[in-house]
């Protein structure tokens, strides 16, 4: 049963990130309002995976989380068109 409840909650915990995850519709402009949603959900680390095309708004979101008191770390990757938060931590 404990097991269970652990493999639940993870879900939920994973589940409750989804909208934040793909961070390549937003704008830089947004990084304050995303930073504090992350923050919000208890968010104390993350990595974010971005394409050079998305140096900026990577940049800025990784600036607004940090304000926020969350850990980020960057990654760039190949390809265009990606930013992607993953490797949450509480």
């Amino acid at each position: 049963m404990k097991k269970i409840l652990c493999v639940l909650l993870a879900t939920l915990a994973t589940a409750s990130f989804a909208a934040e995850k793909d961070c390549s519709k937003w704008t830089a402009d947004e990084a304050p309002k995303i930073a504090q949603k992350v923050q919000g959900k208890g968010v104390k680390g993350l990595t974010i995976n971005y394409s050079s095309d998305f140096a900026t708004q990577a940049t800025a979101f990784q600036s607004a989380l940090q304000k926020q008191g969350v850990n980020v770390t960057m990654a760039q990757v190949s390809g265009t068109g990606k930013c992607e938060f993953t490797n949450f931590s509480k």
